[in-house]
C-alpha cells in the first residue's frame, strides 16, 4: 500500500500490477498516505492531510478497509501512527510521542493517550515523524530541534559563524530586503505549530509580526522597493493563495491572486511587474509548475510547466534569466533558461542542486549540494549565450529548517560576501533512542 501528494491511499497485488485506490480525498484534503495494516490484515491507519484550518482540525489518523469504502477517523495526530502489539496505537501530534490503548477487534480507542517521549524528529512539510515501534517491544525514535536550537546567523565565504543574529526560534525562508537592513522569515508558533510572517530590523535587531491569521502564512517575498510584502496563505479549501501586506505591518493584507492550486511566491522581478511562484494544481497532473504573475493585471500565466517537477524559481537581478530546480534527469538539479523562455536551457548541476540564490550583481549564483555543500558558480551572459563555470564548493553547510519546513533556508548579502542562514546549535548527526520492552514504563 502506498499514499503520497495529491494521491489517496492505493493498493498493489504482491505479483505487482497497477495501483488501485482504497480511500477518498474529501474536500480540502491534500494527501492520504502513512498506510499501515491493523492485525487483521484488512483494515489499516492512514493520516489524511489538510492545508487549512487548525492542526486539531486538518490533521486526522483514519480506519480505512480493503474491503469496502468505509473511513472512520481515530485520532488527531501529526503524522504516521502505528499499530504495537499487544494494543497500542504510536503517533505524533505536535512533536510529541505518544501512545493509546486501542481495541483491534472493535477498532477503538481506550482511555486516554500518553506520552512517551517529547521533541521527536518531525517534518511537518511531508508529515514524517522519526519513529518506529516493532513487534516484540523495540520503540526507536530520533529526537529534533526546536526553538532552543535553531536561530539565524551570518556565515562568511569560508563557512565561519560571524554572529548570531536573532533569539532562537523556529524560522523559515529567511529572506533578505534589498537594502540588506531587513530579513523576513516565517516562525512557526510551538504550540499550534501555525506559521506567521515576521521581519527583523538587521540594525536595531528588532522583530515585527506582520501577520495574525489563524492559518499558515510562509514564503515571503520584498517587493524590489522593499514596501511590501507577498506571502502564501492558507485557504479553507486546501488551496495557498497569494497575498500582500505592507513591510511595516499596517493595513489589512490584500489577496492579490487566488486558484484552487497550492502556490508559493519566490521572487518578484526588478521592475516590479512580475511575481514568479510555484504551484501544484489538483486538477493538473504535472506536479509543481512555474508561474508568472503579472502585478498589474493580476494574471498569472505558466512558465515552465511539464510532467516533472520545477519549483524554487529565482530570477537573476537583470531579470533575464530564470534558475529554477528540475526532476527532468531523474533528481532534482539546477537550471537556467532565458527569462520569458526561448527553448534554452543550461544545466549547473548534475549530482544534485537546491535552493538556488542570485548574487545581487548577477554575476554569481549559489547553490546547495545533495551532500550539503554550498556551491557557487559564476555567470556570464555573452552573445551566444550564458557562460557557467565549474562549480565551486565553498563550504559545508549545517543549514537547519523549523521542524523540517524545507524550502529556503539562507539568503546573501547584497555585497555577497556573507550569508544569513538558519542554523543550529546541534551538529553532527542526532542518535536513535532505543527502548526495548517500552510497555514496561506504561504500567507502572
Amino acid at each position: 500500500m502506498c499514499g503520497g501528494t495529491r494521491e489517496p491511499v492505493s493498493k498493489v497485488a504482491a505479483e505487482g500490477g497497477a495501483p488501485q485506490p482504497v480511500t477518498k480525498l474529501k474536500k480540502g484534503e491534500f494527501s492520504h498516505r502513512w498506510p499501515s495494516f491493523l492485525p487483521d490484515g484488512r483494515h489499516f491507519l492512514y493520516f489524511a492531510q489538510a492545508w487549512a484550518g487548525q492542526p486539531s482540525d486538518r490533521d486526522k489518523t483514519y480506519i480505512g478497509s480493503l474491503d469496502s469504502a468505509e473511513e472512520r477517523p481515530l485520532l488527531s495526530s501529526s503524522g504516521p501512527a502505528i499499530y504495537a502489539p499487544p494494543g497500542y496505537i504510536v503517533f505524533v501530534r505536535e512533536r510529541m510521542l505518544l501512545a493509546q490503548r486501542f481495541d483491534a477487534k472493535k477498532l477503538r480507542l481506550i482511555g486516554e493517550p500518553f506520552p512517551i517521549a517529547e521533541r521527536i524528529e518531525s517534518f511537518p512539510q511531508t508529515t514524517t515523524a522519526i519513529f518506529s515501534v516493532s513487534d516484540n517491544g523495540v520503540l526507536a525514535y530520533q529526537r529534533g530541534e526546536n526553538t532552543s536550537d535553531l536561530h539565524l546567523a551570518w556565515i562568511d565565504r569560508n563557512g565561519k559563524e560571524i554572529e548570531a543574529v536573532t533569539p532562537p526560534g523556529d524560522y523559515a525562508h529567511p529572506r533578505l530586503s534589498h537594502d540588506g537592513k531587513r530579513v523576513a522569515y516565517d516562525v512557526s508558533d510551538p504550540q499550534n505549530g501555525l506559521a506567521d510572517i515576521w521581519t527583523f530590523d538587521l540594525v536595531r535587531r528588532v522583530p515585527t509580526r506582520l501577520t495574525f491569521e489563524p492559518e499558515n502564512e510562509v514564503h515571503p517575498i520584498w517587493s524590489p522597493d522593499d514596501q511590501s510584502i507577498v506571502y502564501g496563505s492558507a485557504q479553507p479549501n486546501g488551496a495557498f493563495d497569494l497575498y500582500r501586506k505592507s513591510s511595516t505591518g499596517a493595513g489589512a493584507p490584500e489577496r492579490i491572486y487566488t486558484s484552487a492550486a497550492l502556490k508559493f511566491p519566490m521572487d518578484w522581478s526588478a521592475d516590479g511587474k512580475t511575481i514568479v511562484f510555484q504551484s501544484n494544481d489538483p486538477f493538473q497532473r504535472n506536479n509543481w509548475d512555474i508561474i508568472a504573475l503579472s502585478v498589474d493585471k493580476g494574471t498569472a500565466a505558466n512558465v515552465i510547466a511539464s510532467r516533472f517537477n520545477e519549483d524554487a524559481p529565482q530570477l537573476s537581478p537583470d531579470g533575464h534569466w530564470l534558475a529554477y530546480l528540475s526532476d527532468l534527469s531523474g533528481s532534482l538539479n539546477l537550471y537556467i533558461e532565458p527569462f520569458p523562455p526561448t527553448g534554452a536551457k543550461y544545466q549547473v548541476s548534475t549530482g544534485g542542486g537546491f535552493q538556488p540564490r542570485w548574487r545581487r550583481d548577477g554575476k554569481e549564483l549559489f547553490y546547495r549540494t545533495s551532500d550539503d555543500r554550498l556551491v557557487s558558480v559564476t555567470v556570464n551572459a555573452t552573445s551566444q549565450g550564458l557562460q557557467i563555470s565549474t562549480p565551486t564548493p565553498l563550504f559545508q553547510i549545517r543549514l537547519a529548517a523549523a521542524a523540517g519546513s524545507g524550502g529556503f533556508q539562507y539568503d546573501i548579502s547584497p555585497d555577497g560576501q556573507k550569508f544569513l542562514m538558519n542554523v543550529s546549535k546541534i551538529e553532527g548527526v542526532k542518535p536513535i533512542t532505543l527502548v526495548t520492552n517500552w510497555t514496561a514504563e506504561l504500567k507502572r
